[in-house]
């Protein structure tokens, strides 16, 4: 299991850090859900995540299903605690458990995880607004 301070520990990366790194990729102007305009970097010896950069300012940090996939879902919300759920792009069991004001959500289904974000401390109302974007009427 991936440890929840790891995983928000990356909110210290720089942008010069990873660009630093040798298999450094970076490609401009992309988005992640509602997030726009923003350069993503991906570093696969540093981190299978992928980070999202507006200048020099990280965004978000994306984990996919390869990076924190398959791990029980319940040890992340014991250590989190209730909070706002929102609708997964993960699948129709899917859940998306957001925790903004710890700058941190993941999305579970059937009591695995999925995939993580990563991300500096908001509010529900900016997470929605700033990076969430309702799944497709056909996940459900």
């Amino acid at each position: 299991m991936t440890a929840l301070a790891d995983l928000l520990a990356l909110r210290d990366v720089t942008r010069g850090e990873l660009e630093n790194q040798e298999d450094a990729s970076v490609t401009e102007d992309v988005g992640y859900e509602a997030l726009e305009g923003v350069d993503r970097i991906h570093a696969p010896s540093f981190s299978p995540a992928h980070f999202f950069f507006a200048g020099p300012e990280l965004r978000l940090v994306y984990l996919p299903r390869t990076a924190v996939g398959g791990q029980d879902a319940q040890p992340w919300l014991d250590e989190l605690g209730p909070g706002p759920q929102l609708r997964s792009r993960t699948g129709k069991r899917g859940v998306l458990e957001v925790r903004p004001e710890r700058g941190f959500a993941f999305s579970h289904q059937d009591d695995q995880v999925e995939l993580a974000e990563v991300f500096p401390p908001t509010t529900l109302e900016a997470y929605e607004r700033d990076i969430y974007e309702e799944p497709p009427p056909g996940i459900r």
